[in-house]
Formats: structure tokens, sequence, C-alpha cells
């Protein structure tokens, strides 16, 4: 019965296979048992377990072939491996023999999002640190400079580093155009709210001081149930005195928002 979703354990198997596949060996418990160095019991144990989910099929020379569902996970655990060789070799600077082992602990976990954007992040790259393909395909043939007969011609291939392609600093100028654009903005609302709330203090501390013109000038007519001239005398003062600090408060208001503005200048 095919199984939609692998465990840890057959995507190891299944990852092993694809590379006996991709390297023409034989696909055999033998070689399996061979390249992950485990015993041959719990090889038998597992090829048993990836032909009942419906991964791999079995020839009578118990030589082991893939399903198409088989193929298909096969495929996409190697795909993941090799780009995230590629993505900590690129973008994380770790040496191409180091990631391997973490590619090991990564690839079981990736979602189809941090695929994308690290086959975004790695740009044009096309195979792993070690020239295996990312993708089915033809793979790049090379050996080390140290086995490179004297004399020969040779033909080097170097990666630069992530920050140094035209994409990387391509995207890096409109991120820094749109951080610059969007503190440009914040900085006019910021600026228009001090200018409405400067307006608004004005023509608070403009009613006041309108208010106490009319009482100055004797226009402001106020009733109040007094006993006598003493209480009423009492009654303008406390009066003229609440006037007189509100209007010094919005005095200091209309200061600060201007100090503000300056401030922003």
């Amino acid at each position: 019965m095919s199984q939609d979703h692998a465990t840890v354990a057959e995507e190891e198997y299944l990852q092993i296979i694809y590379w006996l596949q991709e390297a023409g060996l034989p696909m055999t418990g033998a070689n399996i048992a061979r390249a992950m160095q485990v015993s041959a019991p719990t090889v038998h144990e597992m090829i048993g377990r990836l032909e009942r989910d419906g991964y791999i099929t079995r020839a009578g020379d118990k030589t082991i072939s893939f399903t198409k569902n088989g193929a298909e996970h096969a495929e996409g655990i190697v795909r993941r491996h090799r780009l995230i060789e590629r993505f900590l070799t690129d973008v994380f600077d770790i040496p191409w023999d180091q990631v391997h082992e973490e590619a090991e602990r990564l690839e079981h976990w990736m979602s189809p999002m941090v695929e994308e954007r690290m086959l975004r992040a790695i740009g044009d790259a096309k195979t792993c640190p070690h020239g295996h393909p990312i993708f089915e395909g033809e793979r790049e043939h090379g050996v080390p400079l140290a086995d490179v007969e004297e004399g020969a011609s040779v033909r080097v291939r170097i990666t630069p580093p992530f920050w140094k392609t035209w994409w990387f600093r391509l995207m890096a100028l409109a991120a820094i155009a749109a951080f610059v654009r969007e503190a440009m903005q914040r900085a006019e609302r910021r600026r228009e709210a001090l200018r409405r709330e400067k307006e608004y203090l004005e023509q608070s501390v403009g009613e006041i001081l309108r208010s106490m013109d009319k009482l100055s000038e004797g226009d402001l007519t106020v009733q109040l149930p007094v006993k006598n001239q003493d209480e009423i005398g009492l009654l303008c003062q406390g009066f003229n005195k609440v006037v007189v600090d509100i209007h010094d408060h919005l005095l200091k208001e209309v200061e600060k928002v201007v100090q503000r503005e300056r401030e922003m200048v």
C-alpha cells in the first residue's frame, strides 16, 4: 500500500538507494548495508517495510527498483539535502566538508515554504558544494586539484558568496529604498500630527485670551447667589486665577509642540 508520508528512517534508506542508482551501482540490500554501515538483517527488515509501503519493488534477483511514489520521495529528500548543503555553504559560510551532517539533520523537517526561500537565497547555483545536481540532472564531474597531472588544462569554477551576487545587491538596494521611503512617510505623518496639535492648542489659547479680554472689559456677565461684596470679590479672584492657570498651561503645551517640531528638522 502506498504511503503519502515516509518516516525519517524510510527517507534515509530512500536517499541511499537513490544515490546508488545515481552512481550506477546495483541497488541491492548488500550495497545498502555497506553504504549505511548497518547489518544485513536490519536492511532486510527496512526493505520489506519500504516494499509494503509502496516505495520500492524487488525483482527475483533481489535487485531493488523505485515505484513512482518512491522515486518522487527519494528525489525530494535528496533535493532538500543538497539544497541545504549549498545554503549552509553560501549563506552561513560553513566549510563544504562540514555541511553533510547538518543537512542530514535538517532535511526531514523542511517545509515547502522554507525550501522556496532557500532556493531564492542560493541564486543560480545548480549543484551542492560537492558538485551533485540539486535537481535531477547531469552531475558536474571534476577532480580535486591535488589529483590533476602537472601541465594539464583545467577549468575552475568559483561560486561567489551570496552577498557578492548581483541579485542580492539588487534586493539589498530595494530593501534600503523601501526602508528610507517608509521612514520619510512616518516623519511626514508625525509632522502633520504635530501641526494639527499645534493648531488646536493655538486655537484654545486664543479662546482663553478672548475670554480674558471680555472679562477685563466687563462684557462677560456672571450671576452668582452671593450675599455681599466680599464674596463677589473672592469669586472673581478665584475665577481669574483659574483662567490664568489654563492660559499658562496651554502656552507651555504650545512651546513643547514647537520644540518637538524643531527637533525633527
